[in-house]
Parts: C-alpha cells; sequence; structure tokens
C-alpha cells in the first residue's frame, strides 16, 4: 500500500496540468461534502474559487432596530481568535440562504430564528468579509448580508454584547456592512469589549 507521503511526493513532481487532474478526480471522491470538507481542504479551496457566505446582523426588531448584538470569537479560534464580529458562516453545498442563516445563529447563538430581512452584500475579491485590508489572506467572498431576529436569549457561552453603535473594535469589514446595514448609525471610537486577557 502507498504511503500518504509517498502519494505527496509523487503530487509535487506533476505537471500544472496533471496536478489539476488528480485534485479535480480527487476531490469528487469526497462523499458527502454538505456535512463539511475539513479545515484544510476548505482554507485550500477558499484560494482559488469565490465563496458565498451569510453574515447576520443579529437585531431587536427587523422593522426598526434600536440594537444589534456582536459577539467575541474565542481566544482558540482557528479565524479572528479574539476578534469582534457578526456572526456568520459559508454556505455550504446544498443550502438555501435561510438553511445557513438558521445553522449559523443554533451554533453560535444557540437559538432559533423568528424573521430575516435582505440588507445588503459585498463581493470582495481580495479578502473575507471580516480581513482586515492587506492581511495576506487572498481570498475572495461574496457576502449576502441579512438583517435577522432571534427566537430568544442566546444560550451558548460565546461572550456577547448588544450595542446601539458601531464600535471601533468590530472587524473592519463588518464595521462596513453595518453601516450599509443601519442606516444613520455612526461608528463610534469607543470599543464595545475590554481586552480579550485582562
Amino acid at each position: 500500500m502507498v504511503t500518504k507521503d509517498e502519494v505527496l511526493s509523487m503530487i509535487r513532481e506533476l505537471s500544472q496540468d496533471d496536478l489539476k487532474e488528480v485534485l479535480a478526480t480527487g476531490i469528487l471522491l469526497i462523499q458527502n461534502p454538505e456535512k463539511g470538507i475539513g479545515t484544510a481542504l476548505f482554507e485550500s479551496v477558499f484560494h482559488i474559487v469565490p465563496q458565498p457566505c451569510v453574515e447576520l446582523a443579529v437585531v431587536d426588531k427587523i422593522g426598526n432596530p434600536t440594537r444589534v448584538l456582536l459577539t467575541r470569537r474565542t481566544a482558540d479560534d482557528p479565524t479572528y481568535a479574539g476578534k469582534i464580529h457578526c456572526p456568520g458562516t459559508y454556505i455550504r453545498k446544498g443550502e438555501t440562504t435561510p438553511v445557513a442563516l438558521e445553522r449559523c445563529v443554533r451554533r453560535e447563538l444557540g437559538v432559533g430564528l423568528t424573521d430575516y430581512r435582505f440588507a445588503t452584500h459585498y463581493n470582495n475579491p481580495v479578502s473575507c468579509g471580516g480581513d482586515d485590508p492587506g492581511d495576506g489572506r487572498n481570498r475572495h467572498t461574496v457576502g449576502l448580508v441579512h438583517l435577522v431576529q432571534l427566537s430568544g436569549e442566546p444560550t451558548t457561552q460565546v461572550e456577547r454584547k448588544w450595542t446601539n453603535a458601531i464600535p471601533s473594535d468590530l472587524l473592519r469589514g463588518h464595521q462596513d456592512f453595518l453601516k450599509a446595514t443601519l442606516p444613520g448609525w455612526d461608528k463610534t471610537n469607543q470599543p464595545l469589549f475590554g481586552p480579550l486577557f485582562g
């Protein structure tokens, strides 16, 4: 039996055309990609094709929002560790937008949603929606931003706060789409959260 290291050594010796053919064949052998494809493969694919995602502006009232819920990623999160952001997720194979929104709310906040409304979109060919320019990630994301109203208060242990302003410690890309989503709201110079490590 051929080992993984031997296969990788052979792959590195292939021409670009042969490499593309081998990878295309290998990807088609993945079973149940709608259940996730693993971080390493996702990150690899993410650097060569645009990724559709949903971003959630969780508000108290969709018709007349007066507060938005922001969360902080954990210190060991593989992306944006400790950063303040709006919940969001990539759309998986076979998912509709409502299914992706519901999955994100349940996973990140532990509740359901009672209503949602499309608000705006972004198409960023050089970074992810939360990336700061020039951070070297070289991602291309297409984000569908929705106002979302929850079915109750979040039940997960994620650090979170409601606010009526766009704080300075929110991911820069999220500041931009919240400004577009919540007209009249201004960015403040004040952070909403304290230091991750006190």
